[in-house]
């Protein structure tokens, strides 16, 4: 993501798009905060260090389908 800011702070003039890459960003952190701060954490997995780790694997593997 840094590489992302300074790119924008550097390409600003050249780039038409750039509020819809901030919206791109925003709701990419906003799932991520969603999926840590909630999701994780009502099926009883701590969002911050994936423990209990037998669960979270266990969930995980419930979500890709195996």
């Amino acid at each position: 993501m840094t590489g992302w800011v300074v790119g924008n702070i550097v390409f600003k003039n050249f780039a038409k798009h750039l509020t819809l890459s901030y919206g791109v960003l925003f709701a990419m952190g906003g799932g991520i905060l969603v999926l840590h701060f909630w999701w994780l954490p009502k099926h009883g997995i701590n969002g911050l260090t994936a423990e209990p780790y037998d669960r979270y694997l266990k969930l995980i593997g419930k979500v890709k389908g195996k």
